[in-house]
C-alpha cells in the first residue's frame, strides 16, 4: 500500500517548460525553506505545528539553485523563483484541497494536493510528508488536467465499456447495511463455487448481515463494500449496530432492493444480485475530493468492476448526507473523469 501517488499512474510536472522539479526535504531543512518566503500557518495546513523558520545554509543555498527553485537577485540575496513562492504558500495557507485515492485488489495510493488560489493550471502542488523518515516531498506545477488524467488511467482499465445502469437514492443511515447485503450476496457465491455447489443460498436473516459485518471488520479487509466506502467517504456513517438491524432490513425491503421471504428471511432483488454480482470483484477504486476557499466542494467515489461503473456522491439534506449511487457506462465516466481536468473557480 503507498502513501503517495506513483508516478506512473500520475506523471505530474516535468523538468520541461519551466516548471519546477520535486524536492524532498528534512524538517530541518524544509525550516530553512520557509524562512526564505514567510507565510502564517493556517489550520488547513498539514504540516508539522512545531515547525519554525530558520535561517537557510550554504548547502541548502546551493540545492535550491541547482533545483531551480531559487536564483540570486539583483541584491545578490538568495531569492525563490514565483513558482517556489506559490509552492510554499500552498503548503503554509492552502486556499483550494485535493484528495485523490486510487486503488485495485493489490495497491493502493493517496495524494494530497493544495493550491494558494483556484483549481488552476500549474496552481497545484502534491505534498506528502513521511514522519517516519522524516521527509516532505514537494511537487508543484501540478494541473486539473493531472488530476483529470490519474482517474482516467486508474479507472478506465477493464472490460467495462458497456455496463449496469442505473440511479439508486439512500439515507446515508441505509448505506452500510445495504453494502454489507451486497458482500453477503458475493460471499455466498463464491462460497458456492469454491464448494462445487450449482445454486448458492442467498436467504438470509439479520443475524446473517450482522456476522459477516463483524467478519468483515476483524479481517480489515478494504476490498468489501461495507469496509471500502466508508473509508472512501468518512463523514459516512461507518458503524453498524445489531439493534436495529431488523428495522434496516424492512426499510430496504420497502425499497424493493430486497424481498421478504418468510418471517424475518429475506433475499436480494434482482437488481441487487445484479449489483452484486457485476460489482464484485472490483477492478480498481478511486476518489476525489476538491475543497475550495469556503470549505464547499465536491467529492465523488469510484468503484469499477467487471459489469458495473459505479459512482457514489453525497448531498446534504435535512436528515443527514442523502447518498446517490449511479450504474454509468464507459462513455458517461470517461466524460465525467474528463470534467477533473476542466479549471474552475
Amino acid at each position: 500500500m503507498s502513501d503517495s501517488i506513483d508516478q506512473r499512474i500520475m506523471p505530474g510536472a516535468s523538468e520541461a517548460g519551466g516548471k519546477l522539479p520535486r524536492i524532498e526535504i528534512s524538517t530541518y531543512i524544509f525550516s530553512q525553506l520557509i524562512s526564505l518566503h514567510p507565510v502564517e500557518r493556517t489550520d488547513s495546513s498539514l504540516l508539522p505545528e512545531n515547525l519554525k523558520p530558520m535561517p537557510v545554509g550554504q548547502k541548502f543555498q546551493e540545492f535550491l539553485l541547482e533545483h531551480r527553485w531559487a536564483v540570486i537577485n539583483q541584491e545578490g540575496q538568495l531569492e525563490l523563483v514565483t513558482a517556489a513562492k506559490q509552492a510554499v504558500k500552498a503548503i503554509m495557507a492552502p486556499e483550494t484541497r485535493v484528495q485523490l485515492v486510487l486503488g485495485s485488489p493489490k495497491e493502493m495510493a493517496i495524494t494530497q494536493l493544495f493550491s494558494s488560489g483556484e483549481y488552476a493550471e500549474d496552481s497545484l502542488v502534491i505534498y506528502n510528508f513521511k514522519p517516519e523518515v522524516d521527509v516532505h516531498m514537494i511537487y508543484p506545477g501540478q494541473s486539473p488536467s493531472d488530476v483529470s488524467d490519474a482517474l482516467l488511467a486508474q479507472l478506465l482499465n477493464g472490460p467495462h465499456l458497456e455496463g449496469l445502469q442505473f440511479e439508486l437514492n439512500l439515507e446515508d443511515r441505509h448505506l452500510l447495511t445495504y453494502l454489507t447485503i451486497l458482500d453477503l450476496v458475493y460471499t455466498r457465491q463464491l462460497k458456492a463455487r469454491l464448494e462445487g455447489q450449482a445454486f448458492p443460498v442467498l436467504n438470509f436473516t439479520a443475524k446473517d448481515v450482522w456476522a459477516r459485518f463483524s467478519e468483515i471488520r476483524m479481517g480489515e479487509d478494504l476490498m468489501w463494500l461495507s469496509a471500502l466506502v466508508p473509508y472512501l467517504f468518512p463523514y459516512f456513517p461507518n458503524a453498524m449496530y445489531e439493534k436495529g438491524l431488523e428495522e434496516e432490513l424492512k426499510s430496504l425491503g420497502e425499497k424493493g432492493l430486497i424481498t421478504p421471504v418468510n418471517g424475518d428471511l429475506y433475499q436480494p432483488s434482482d437488481f441487487s444480485l445484479a449489483l452484486s454480482e457485476g460489482l464484485l470483484p472490483m477492478v480498481s477504486f478511486g476518489s476525489c475530493g476538491i475543497t475550495g476557499p469556503r470549505n464547499t466542494g465536491l467529492h465523488l467515489g469510484f468503484l469499477i468492476g467487471l459489469d458495473v461503473n459505479l459512482v457514489i456522491k453525497a448531498e446534504p439534506s435535512d436528515e443527514g448526507n442523502r447518498v446517490t449511487l449511479v450504474g454509468e457506462d464507459g462513455v458517461q465516466l470517461s466524460r465525467l473523469l474528463f470534467e477533473f481536468g476542466l479549471p474552475k473557480a
